[in-house]
């Protein structure tokens, strides 16, 4: 596992992948996010950044493996991504992104019901802390993933 404590920043986790971020790295993310919010869905979306798919992938599967049901909206800008949190009545919601770097670096922005974001003063240093301890309980059942496209209806609550 490649592993960097300074992937968690201030408003996000981002960092060079794969070396400071991995999927294994990726998996324990999404399984600490299950156990930070308790959530029981989770709306996951990236941009198009050649490394995404692989760690939504890997996040999505510590989701469900932690028994969290799993709205995945594909390929989003931010606009939509925070739209379609609100749209599927996601308890919470991951974007995989690193908006404001450079090709080589991936992460994860994350928010909780109704796209309210989760910050080092709001969660993101207890996500650490579970990310760095790997203890995660086993989950009752597997979450299931289900596809969903939120893009119209983002578009015409734009255009009202």
């Amino acid at each position: 596992m490649t592993y960097s404590p300074s992937i968690f920043n201030s408003s996000s986790i981002n960092g060079i992948v794969p070396n400071e971020l991995d999927n294994e790295t990726a998996e324990k993310i999404g399984r600490a996010f299950a156990q930070f919010t308790s959530a029981n869905k989770v709306c996951v979306g990236r941009d198009m950044r050649a490394t995404g798919l692989s760690l939504q992938d890997a996040l999505i599967k510590g989701l469900t493996e932690q028994g969290v049901d799993v709205i995945d909206v594909g390929v989003v800008d931010n606009a939509l991504f925070y739209f379609s949190v609100g749209k599927s009545e996601a308890d919470a919601g991951v974007m995989v992104s690193a908006p404001q770097s450079s090709e080589e670096y991936n992460g994860f922005i994350m928010t909780r019901a109704q796209a309210v974001p989760v910050s080092q003063d709001t969660g993101l240093l207890d996500i650490r802390a579970m990310v760095e301890k790997g203890d995660f309980p086993v989950g009752n059942k597997i979450g299931v993933v289900k596809k969903a496209d939120y893009s119209k209806e983002c578009l015409d609550s734009t255009q009202q």
